[in-house]
Formats: structure tokens, C-alpha cells, sequence
């Protein structure tokens, strides 16, 4: 039997069809390392997006903090003037030496003595070249909201 399988050929027919087998394991781990890649360097990039919300957020409300604290005092005017400059302090002591982060842009709205101090922190962060070209965006914004009243 084994004579005649190999006497008519099949053998050979098998051998090519592996054959041509051979170089598709390495175009599908090329296909599949790319997808890979991009993923595990996507989760980087949000991970520093999320640590810059995280400050902006936090930034805020020490600004908010400081302006309800001085809006309760009898010079109101000094309540947005110190919350900004709190907000932004903050957030310039915890970026570091990061560089993908602008400067903050603060607001703050107070309404004087018992009413609730808002403050917002906005920043851009910069993206890496390989998720801007894809998003087609150089950089996101993220802003963190903080609202306190004494």
C-alpha cells in the first residue's frame, strides 16, 4: 500500500502543498506584531493622558480650595487671583520635567462670600507621532472641574 503512495506521487503533492505553507507563519506574526505594537503604545499614551487629567483635576481643586477659603474672608477680589495662582502652581510642581504637557490654562468664577468657587484647569497634551497620525490630532485636552463654597 505504502509502495503505491509513493510510487504515484501523493507524497510529492503533499510536500509542495506544505511547502508553500512555509512563509505564511511570518506574514501572519508581521500582521499580527504591527496590531500589537500600536495597541501596547496606545496604552502608554493613555496613560500619560490620564495622569495629566489627574493633575488638572487635583489642581483645580487646590485652587478651589484657596478660593473658597479666601472668598470667606472680607476682601473677596483676592479669591480668583489666588485660586489661579494656587491652580496653576500646583499643576507647574507635579508635571516635572514633562514635556508633552502646555502650560495650564485656569479659569476661576467666584461669586464672593458664601457662594461656590469654580475653578477649571485645561491643558493639551501632545501625542505621540504614531497615535496623532492615526487620531489626526496632534494633541488632546483634557480639563479638570473643581467647585467649593465655604
Amino acid at each position: 500500500m505504502l509502495k503505491s503512495i509513493v510510487s504515484s506521487g501523493t507524497l510529492t503533492v503533499i510536500g509542495r502543498r506544505l511547502g508553500n505553507q512555509r512563509g505564511a507563519a511570518a506574514v501572519e506574526f508581521a500582521l499580527l506584531l504591527t496590531i500589537l505594537v500600536v495597541l501596547v503604545l496606545g496604552m502608554f499614551d493613555f496613560g500619560r493622558v490620564f495622569d495629566a487629567w489627574l493633575v488638572a483635576t487635583n489642581a483645580a481643586r487646590e485652587g478651589a480650595r484657596y478660593g473658597s477659603i479666601c472668598a470667606a474672608n472680607p476682601d473677596p477680589p483676592c479669591a480668583p487671583n489666588l485660586a489661579q495662582t494656587k491652580a496653576t502652581s500646583y499643576f507647574l510642581s507635579y508635571r516635572g520635567s514633562r514635556t508633552d504637557l502646555s502650560s495650564p490654562r485656569v479659569t476661576v468664577v467666584s461669586g464672593g462670600l458664601r457662594q461656590p468657587v469654580v475653578v477649571t484647569v485645561s491643558v493639551d497634551v501632545y501625542l505621540g507621532a504614531y497615535i496623532s497620525d492615526i487620531l489626526r490630532r496632534p494633541f488632546i485636552t483634557v480639563t479638570g472641574t473643581a467647585t467649593m463654597r465655604v
